[in-house]
């Protein structure tokens, strides 16, 4: 709504013909306005997700001599699952051993407190494992997640085995860790 206000001197006249000229110019341009009309649009968005689970997360190599080679845990493989959204690759890294006092260099062969710990995605070609990630799998397909089915992400079988240092100033129980990294596939 528009308000004016005139102060008029002479009298009411000017008042009268005022607001008639108004009123028919609202009247000559409201047959001129376009009509108006509105939708909405509906915006979605899926976030991206890169996500790994490993099952089971433990394996154990039992009690082993010193020197030996091509060991096999229990259980002898883990599974990885892409829980994500997106097609990801896995990497894959090991890391020192470790008891109460000492601990085990990881190596790519065995010596003096140094062990070699392997993964395989198939059970026959064993990479010994370092502390830098090295890829396992690439393009392992995610969950679907934002389109409303429910399928299951791909998974990937990841085997280890390991060699025994050649000699061990420590004894113990050594303990160690092997990381699974999941990044976007490239």
């Amino acid at each position: 709504m528009i308000r004016l206000k005139f102060k008029n001197t002479r009298g009411m006249a000017v008042k009268g013909k005022i607001a008639a000229a108004i009123s028919a110019g609202a009247l000559m341009l409201g047959s001129f306005l376009p009509v108006l009309a509105q939708t909405d649009i509906t915006a979605t968005v899926c976030p991206t997700l890169v996500s790994v689970t490993v099952s089971p997360g433990l394996v154990d190599y039992g009690v082993q001599d010193l020197d030996d080679t091509n060991l096999i845990p229990t259980p002898a493989s883990v599974t990885i699952t892409n829980n994500g959204n997106v097609t990801e690759d896995f990497l894959v890294k090991g890391a020192n051993a470790t008891t109460s006092g000492g601990a085990w260099t990881l190596n790519t062969t065995a010596g003096a407190n140094q062990y070699v710990h392997r993964s395989s995605p198939d059970d026959s070609t064993f990479t010994a494992l370092t502390t830098t990630p090295a890829t396992l799998a690439s393009n392992i397909l995610g969950e679907s997640l934002c389109d409303g089915s429910a399928s299951d992400g791909e998974t990937q079988t990841l085997y280890l085995n390991m060699d025994t240092p050649t000699t061990s100033s420590v004894q113990g129980e050594y303990s160690t860790t092997v990381t699974v990294t999941a990044i976007i596939a490239t």
